[in-house]
């Protein structure tokens, strides 16, 4: 009754989709994603990176919320020295502390 999509967020990360045609990968139950760069883009600390999912109803109304799980992975070059995993893993935790208190 539900479709869930999102538009990947390739211009702030100076990326294009890859491997996957617009309308086609917006077509099942599973959406996925490849996004390409050469180019580094630089975050600060505090800056997010947002993904909208989108909800549209096929026929009548929704009688419950629609639950939906959504995974993101990152992929950089070996050169990169950088601990990427433990920065968003702190700002996570962070960020978590700041909502339950």
């Amino acid at each position: 009754m539900a479709r869930l999509s999102f538009d990947p967020p390739g211009q702030p990360l100076g990326v294009e989709r890859t491997e996957a045609e617009y309308w086609v990968a917006r077509a099942g139950t599973v959406q996925h994603e490849i996004l390409e760069g050469d180019r580094a883009v630089a975050f600060a600390a505090g800056d997010a990176l947002e993904i909208n999912v989108d909800c549209r109803v096929d026929v009548g109304r929704l009688s419950a919320p629609v639950r939906y799980g959504l995974a993101a992975t990152l992929e950089v070059a070996a050169t990169v020295q950088a601990d990427i995993q433990a920065e968003i893993q702190q700002q996570l935790q962070i960020r978590l502390r700041t909502r339950t208190r």
